[in-house]
């Protein structure tokens, strides 16, 4: 169930016998959280406090997983003729796989804890770089080895990274 894109509150503070009525609240984010302050006397006021996705950041977010893909799929490509590996359709449905499952977090978990850009940036990196390689690497065994699943994740990674979304010049996306 989704709120309505305009919408009212109402809360009732039993122990003060009162019903207190927000003004009208249009949503900006799919998965909104609002904060309602309770004035004394009077109505009550409802803001949108946090958003992770908001409406307007919905194409670009898919635009940037497109570009992603397709970015590493090349990378994989290139790390198929570097190494000498045949092309396998599975080593790179996989790596699809691995960036579909390690992106929301790097793209909204890492976002929640609130750190300074730089950190946020070189955390949610080798979060991806290691779950992927590791993901790679359970997978895709007997092709892929240890070193050769990270050496993959990091050129992976690294191309999304420096090429893909603007990350290293704060162009990313700003949810």
């Amino acid at each position: 169930y989704m709120v309505p894109t305009e919408f009212k509150v109402a809360a009732l503070l039993p122990g003060k016998q009162k019903v207190f009525v927000s003004e009208p609240v249009t949503r900006q984010g799919f998965d909104a959280e609002f904060e309602m302050d309770i004035p004394e006397n009077g109505m009550a006021s409802l803001a949108e406090s946090t958003a992770l996705l908001q409406q307007d950041t919905i194409i670009p977010i898919f635009l940037s997983l497109f570009i992603t893909l397709a970015l590493e799929a090349l990378g994989t490509l290139f790390f198929f003729w570097r190494v000498s590996l045949p092309f396998n359709r599975k080593l790179l449905a996989l790596v699809g796989a691995a960036n579909l499952l390690s992106l929301p977090m790097v793209w909204f978990v890492f976002q929640r804890f609130g750190l300074e850009p730089l950190v946020n940036l070189l955390l949610s990196e080798a979060f991806a770089v290691l779950f992927e390689a590791g993901f790679l690497f359970y997978l895709a065994r007997p092709l892929l080895t240890g070193k050769r699943a990270l050496a993959l994740s990091f050129l992976n990674n690294a191309l999304s990274l420096f090429v893909g979304d603007g990350s290293l010049n704060g162009d990313a996306l700003d949810l």
